[in-house]
């Protein structure tokens, strides 16, 4: 039997490989934290740029590095990491380009960039598409009702709890619409409520005023609640719901 001896050179990139399959091992057993400490390795062994490295480990580096940052809730570096992988692929790698999106479409509509029908249709993402149409209006019970019918599919995918994160988002945009339509700063929370009711859920007042006290802590909607008036005052001076890249920094 003839033993080939790697060199010094072959090793170092053959790193690389052995770091994804790591990171493949340790989201299995999420275990973010062994996840992390296998970055500072590939800073301090003197491997060569990621970019030096052939183009299936580059796709593979990308996408556990996404997976990782969606494990962390940094959407933001998520979106980054998981479209290069999806750049990097091929055109006839469209199984591979299907499970990146599978990851990159969630976290796309939580940093605000909703995707286009037509990608969702080329590459058979309809559960996503029913998802995106009830984000982009507002419908609560449509979202929920996807989440429901395709459960099992979004558990084995390991997104299922980041698609139940958009929830606060499809509120965001039914209450958007209802601000809208009263066109005053100064919204009744019982008109807050009949979008709601509108929406095909059936909540109390008070379960109300605490979605929208989410909303103003996480910076999703500029105002306060005057709790005696039951009124929600919407900021008068700056778009009362910001831009989602604008809310979020860098690590969300």
């Amino acid at each position: 039997m003839v033993v080939k001896i790697l060199t010094a050179s072959e090793k170092k990139y053959g790193a690389l490989f052995l770091v994804c399959a790591l990171f493949e091992a340790f989201l299995k057993l999420k275990n973010v934290t062994m996840c992390n400490s296998l970055l500072p390795m590939l800073q301090t062994t003197n491997l060569p740029p990621v970019e030096e490295f052939s183009v299936s480990q580059r796709v593979m580096y990308s996408f556990y590095r996404g997976r990782l940052a969606i494990f962390e809730s940094k959407f933001v570096d998520a979106v980054g990491f998981l479209q290069t992988a999806f750049e990097l692929c091929t055109k006839k790698s469209l199984k591979n380009k299907r499970l990146i999106l599978c990851l990159l479409v969630p976290a796309k509509i939580l940093v605000g960039s909703m995707p286009s029908d037509r990608v969702l249709d080329k590459y058979g993402l309809y559960p996503y598409k029913e998802l995106c149409e009830a984000t982009r209006v507002g419908n609560v019970s449509a979202f929920q009702r996807c989440l429901r019918t395709h459960r099992a599919a979004f558990v084995r995918l390991g997104i299922y709890l980041t698609l139940e994160r958009i929830q606060v988002l499809v509120y965001r945009n039914l209450f958007r619409s209802a601000a809208a339509i009263c066109g005053s700063n100064k919204v009744r929370l019982q008109t807050m409520r009949a979008a709601v009711g509108a929406a095909g859920l059936q909540l109390d007042g008070l379960e109300v005023e605490c979605i929208l006290a989410t909303l103003i802590y996480r910076r999703l909607i500029k105002g306060y609640l005057h709790h005696e008036r039951q009124v929600l005052v919407l900021s008068s001076k700056a778009d009362p719901f910001p831009p989602l890249h604008l809310v979020l920094g860098p690590s969300e």
